[in-house]
């Protein structure tokens, strides 16, 4: 598990290439930055990766985000081929629920 700060947990990263790694890093603190902005109580921001299908020419990965808002938990999964597309997405369905 990877902690960015004190209340970002990235799990499932650590064969993830340092470059990759740099720019998921600025998107989940960005992401980040302004979640905490519209919450309450922002407590902490968790994201699980898992790489579900793999070949050679081809991956696959699922992503769970989860933000603990004022004891209130907020769950997104998505599943794509592209991990940075694949993390905007489930970030923006996270902040879609809690902007309701």
């Amino acid at each position: 598990m990877i902690e960015l700060g004190g209340n970002i947990s990235l799990e499932g990263f650590k064969d993830v290439d340092n470059s990759e790694m740099t720019i998921i890093k600025k998107i989940v603190g960005n992401s980040t930055k302004k979640i905490n902005d519209y919450c309450k109580s922002f407590e902490k921001f968790k994201v699980v990766l898992k790489n579900i299908h793999s070949t050679e020419g081809s991956k696959k990965f699922e992503l769970n985000v989860s933000v603990l808002n004022a004891g209130q938990l907020t769950t997104s999964q998505v599943v794509d081929r592209n991990l940075f597309i694949g993390l905007s997405s489930a970030i923006r369905k996270i902040e879609t629920q809690l902007n309701k």
